[in-house]
């Protein structure tokens, strides 16, 4: 199984540690931080805690494309 497929596994499964009850990527932010972290369990949970981060902030429910490409590029 290729790793842009285990990515999205693994953050579901982290989110889901974490008390997550739904998905809180979209399709496209997951394939975002995959091609960022080049599939790296330790970049992809910094990438993902600083989305989750600006999310917050921002009030917004689900992390697109455009808050993922925004914080890799901060990184």
């Amino acid at each position: 199984m290729s790793c842009l497929l285990q990515s999205p596994k693994y953050i579901y499964f982290r989110l889901q540690k974490a008390g997550a009850t739904k998905s809180l990527f979209s399709k496209e932010a997951l394939e975002f931080i995959y091609q960022a972290s080049e599939g790296i369990p330790r970049r992809i949970n910094s990438i993902c805690d600083l989305c989750l981060l600006d999310a917050s902030n921002a009030q917004i429910a689900l992390i697109n494309s455009a808050i993922a490409k925004k914080v890799i590029q901060e990184v």
